[in-house]
């Protein structure tokens, strides 16, 4: 039950749910025609199954537009004149049911093949998200992902740490943007220009985390050391962490980009070449 003069709370929920809108009307959608079911309504899940187009015995199922769909949009059509009852249904799905293969897409590029509320092609970005993307400090616009993945490789195999763990957990942390996108309340802490305080290719986090043990063992501010020698020192205190506690226990992405999740085993040395 709730008074009059209980506060909503919007900082503890209210991100949540618009960034779970976002992620999924920006996933993977299309639009149906079927038989019509009075049962049926937006916000309800349907299966839907669809022959693959490519040539392999192995695989049934397109991976794309197949599995687990959530009604967004409905429309029942009753047609009187020969007695029919249709349905229009818009629906989107974040996800895929099997991992694709080491460099391919991990979803449809088009427009038409993402949102079917979404022209293709055009760029949906709000003043309001530019203006936040502006606040948060990048990495250094020369930089690409591609070197940033063979920073990690040579200091993984410096360490002897699995170079293709290290990546992966690289692809679920760090490769979206320097700073986390989370939008966080600095009443909260842990926030930096309204989003959460963790940065570099392993998000080390400021507000208690690994971040402040890198700021101080290293005297640098991470918010600032955003250069390409910032960012392999950042590298080389994560895998020198991972091999200190024998696991990517401190990464969430880890449960995401590896098989084993946080618990995968990292084996290997420590190595003593991080800049201050």
């Amino acid at each position: 039950m709730t008074f009059p003069f209980e506060p909503v709370k919007t900082d503890e929920w209210l991100q949540r749910r618009r960034s779970f809108l976002m992620n999924l009307h920006s996933g993977i959608g299309m639009n149906l025609s079927v038989h019509g079911n009075t049962a049926i309504g937006a916000g309800d899940i349907v299966e839907v199954n669809l022959k693959s187009p490519l040539k392999n015995p192995e695989i049934n199922k397109d991976d794309f537009y197949s599995g687990n769909f959530l009604i967004t949009k409905i429309k029942h059509v009753f047609r009187v004149s020969n007695a029919k009852h249709e349905m229009s249904l818009t629906v989107m799905k974040d996800s895929i049911e099997r991992k694709l293969p080491t460099g391919a897409n991990d979803e449809p590029a088009s427009g038409v093949q993402r949102n079917p509320d979404v022209l293709g092609g055009k760029d949906k970005t709000t003043p309001a998200q530019k203006r936040d993307n502006r606040s948060r400090p990048g990495y250094p616009a020369d930089l690409k992902q591609s070197e940033i993945e063979d920073i990690i490789r040579e200091e993984a195999n410096l360490r002897g740490v699995d170079a293709n763990d290290a990546v992966n957990v690289f692809r679920s942390e760090g490769a979206g943007g320097y700073q986390s996108g989370i939008k966080r309340a600095p009443s909260r802490g842990g926030s930096e220009g309204g989003f959460e305080a963790s940065y570099g290719p392993y998000q080390l986090y400021t507000g208690g985390g690994l971040g402040n043990e890198y700021q101080k063992t290293t005297g640098r501010s991470l918010r600032n050391d955003n250069t390409r020698e910032g960012v392999r020192n950042q590298v080389r205190f994560s895998l020198n962490a991972a091999v200190r506690a024998g696991s990517w226990r401190a990464w969430y992405g880890a449960d995401k980009g590896l098989t084993g999740g946080r618990k995968t085993k990292v084996s290997g040395r420590q190595v003593n070449n991080i800049k201050s």
